[in-house]
């Protein structure tokens, strides 16, 4: 017997993930479940447990504590393996099966790899002792057996690294045994939930990419926030860049190429990030800007007004940024879109228009924005704009021409928009 141990509160999204990533691992496994939150209508399992709510303190915690709720439950089962995976989690195909193929003496602890967020990998070192720093363990990187309850019960704390030090009370009274395998991930790449009960993150940043391998580690580290997804958009052909993002197992996506160009460009990108995205917010970015100092607080601030469509953004550069006329990087309201059925005029993607090669799909959808009454820009939500002179620039300016005159022929009235009506 496989027992499955999971805490979940208030994310519905994940959790119903979860329980599908289960039911695809074609093993029989008991599901066990606890929550905090009694109007959690979506929790299902084989066995449920509810339980009050521990909120997590700077030193205490607390919702480790629910872990030994869960074991509790098993008092009075059949015997079997313990196993844990957190509600934001997922088992690699096939990784259940490797795990019973490794639950077989009762008087062995069997470990296994998982990942953890930004590529992080636990234990940090394979083959080191779980009592040891480089072989700390997290939950869901290893088994016992039901034999042992009590002492596993009594294993868990409230305190940091409650995991680590769990695992470690297991491996000093079982014998560890490592097996070469990785089990988990977690579902979304920009990070774990670390006890916030969100469901998803509330702002996709699309980050086009091309021939600049050596920026995406830097450009997610900027980026780092809990509330943040980190979307990158390379060309399949970038080989260099592709290998880099899977090197640092960093979220992408290939777009299709716009019809105009036969070939990916930075709105057929920003597009292709709207159409597999589901986030409220939508940041179309690029690799050489460089978030400021609470820069993500105060654009939620602006938004909470729910008729801004387009947020745009300072990039501390251009001249019609700074005057609060241009959207360079703009935060784009997923709900304006659907509204409207494009942030650009009648005919283009959801975001942008592929008529353009690179210049100027930025500043249509400023100009539809400003002539809905849609547009705001913020000043104090910083983003600072800093590009420098390289193929990739050189590639984009060369089209700068041809973009205007699409600019001029769709837009004519840029930037005054006197007469224009979108």
């Amino acid at each position: 017997m496989l027992y499955v141990l999971t805490r979940t509160s208030k994310r519905p999204r994940y959790f119903a993930a979860l329980r599908a990533n289960l039911a695809a691992q074609g093993v029989p496994f008991v599901h066990v479940v606890h929550s905090d939150e009694l109007t959690d209508a979506y929790v299902a399992g084989d066995i449920v447990v509810r339980g009050d709510r521990l909120p997590p303190g700077k030193v205490n915690f607390a919702p480790e504590s629910y872990q030994a709720r869960l074991l509790e439950a098993l008092r009075g089962q059949p015997p079997g393996w313990v196993v844990f995976i957190d509600d934001d989690d997922r088992y690699l195909p096939g990784a259940l099966q490797r795990i019973r193929e490794a639950c077989t003496d009762p008087g062995v602890m069997p470990v296994w790899r998982v990942m953890r967020e930004r590529g992080r990998v636990s234990p940090a070192q394979p083959g080191a002792d779980p009592r040891s720093e480089a072989g700390k363990l997290c939950w869901e990187a290893a088994a016992f057996h039901t034999s042992h309850l009590d002492a596993a019960t009594a294993a868990v704390t409230a305190a940091r690294d409650a995991d680590g030090r769990f695992w470690a009370a297991l491996a000093a009274r079982l014998r560890v045994e490592h097996h070469d395998f990785t089990a988990t991930e977690p579902q979304s790449w920009f990070g774990k939930g670390h006890w916030r009960r969100f469901d998803k993150p509330l702002l996709t940043v699309a980050v086009p990419v091309l021939g600049r391998s050596g920026r995406v580690r830097e450009v997610q580290r900027r980026f780092h926030d809990p509330r943040v997804e980190v979307l990158f958009l390379p060309d399949e052909t970038d080989h260099a860049t592709v290998e880099a993002l899977r090197r640092e197992r960093l979220w992408h996506s290939f777009a299709p190429p716009a019809a105009e160009w036969g070939c990916p460009t930075y709105a057929s990108k920003i597009n292709h990030a709207y159409r597999v995205t589901d986030a409220p917010l939508l940041l179309y970015a690029s690799d050489d800007v460089t978030p400021q100092a609470g820069w993500l607080d105060a654009a939620l601030k602006h938004l909470e007004d729910e008729t801004v469509g387009l947020l745009g953004t300072n990039d501390a550069r251009h001249h019609l940024v700074r005057r609060g006329l241009l959207a360079t990087h703009g935060i784009i309201r997923r709900a304006y879109v659907q509204e409207h059925g494009s942030a650009s005029l009648p005919g283009s993607g959801p975001v942008m228009s592929e008529a353009y090669r690179h210049w100027c799909c930025d500043v249509e959808v400023t100009a539809v924005a400003r002539a809905r009454a849609r547009y705001r820009y913020a000043s104090n939500v910083i983003l600072r704009h800093a590009p420098g002179r390289d193929a990739t620039h050189d590639l984009g300016r060369s089209y700068a021409a041809v973009d205007r005159a699409t600019r001029a022929q769709r837009i004519p009235t840029w930037p005054t928009l006197e007469g224009f009506a979108a």
